[in-house]
């Protein structure tokens, strides 16, 4: 496996810190009710029976996190795709608005776009 190389900034907590700025650590998750209905039985020689809506909820979830804990997240139906990042980047700044903000993101393919960087 190769090495990630190292960035010109090893520590941007750190960083932020000495510039009284806000780091904060981005990530997306996928949450959907699609799950096993649990278990069933039935009396000897019968088929087990299992009652269903079938009703599927589907959302995505972004979310942003100080080393402090301050918390900040946005939920949407459908995919997370550049828009929706750079929405949520947007809202991010609208709420932070007296401070730097250091975003530090995975290397989703979404975040290494350039509308979105």
């Amino acid at each position: 496996m190769a090495k990630r190389p190292r960035t010109a900034n090893p520590d941007p907590p750190r960083k932020a810190k000495e510039e009284n700025a806000l780091p904060l650590f981005e990530d997306e998750a996928g949450m959907c009710s699609d799950c096993h209905a649990g278990r069933t039985r039935a009396e000897p020689g019968k088929t087990p029976r299992g009652s269903v809506s079938g009703m599927r909820i589907r959302a995505n979830m972004l979310a942003a996190v100080s080393p402090g804990g301050q918390l900040l997240y946005m939920i949407n139906e459908g995919n997370t795709i550049t828009e929706t990042v750079r929405e949520f980047l947007g809202r991010i700044a609208a709420d932070v608005p007296e401070k730097t903000i250091y975003v530090l993101e995975d290397s989703l393919r979404i975040h290494t776009e350039k509308r979105v960087r």
